[in-house]
């Protein structure tokens, strides 16, 4: 992970540089689609928090369809408990 010339006395094995430059693009693009994490790769939020979440911040506005994009940046999904997926802003 070297910038420019690399001095005679250093032996590149691998070009880390490229690989994870690639693996962060990736991971971004699928960040930024919504595909990333899916539901395979996510936790499921108990019921009764989910509610918790739903009744603390009923009124306000704060829940919002799915994969739709949060001022604040930071969001978790919540089962409802009539089986709507819903995304809640979480408090920082």
């Amino acid at each position: 992970m070297a910038f420019g010339k690399l001095p005679r006395f250093v032996r590149e094995y691998a070009n880390l540089r490229e690989t994870i430059t690639d693996a962060v693009t990736r991971w971004a693009e699928d960040v930024r689609s919504g595909t990333y994490p899916s539901d395979a790769e996510s936790y499921g939020l108990p019921a009764d928090a989910a509610k918790e979440l739903k009744n603390r911040n009923e009124g306000e506005g704060v829940a919002t369809k799915r994969h739709k994009r949060h001022k604040a940046g930071v969001a978790v999904r919540v089962q409802s408990l009539d089986c709507k997926e819903e995304m809640v802003q979480a408090e920082a």
